[in-house]
């Protein structure tokens, strides 16, 4: 299956809130390797709040440089 270039954070959100944190992940990284501009709100998106306590979530705000 196929999707727009632009929509990998929509689509890790859609992930997160249906608390398949595996594929949110997986869909973070490309929206990250997208450059796409969702990730701004990554800290206080609360469609991501399934994610939080995964520690993935911590390294991956790491790697946005945003506070933990």
């Amino acid at each position: 299956m196929k999707y727009h270039a632009g929509g990998a954070f929509q689509i890790a959100q859609v992930y997160a809130f249906r608390n398949q944190s595996d594929e949110a992940f997986e869909w973070l990284d490309r929206a990250y390797a997208q450059r796409d501009s969702g990730l701004v709100g990554t800290k206080v998106d609360p469609l991501l709040k399934s994610l939080r306590k995964d520690p993935r979530y911590a390294a991956f705000l790491k790697k946005l440089n945003l506070p933990i």
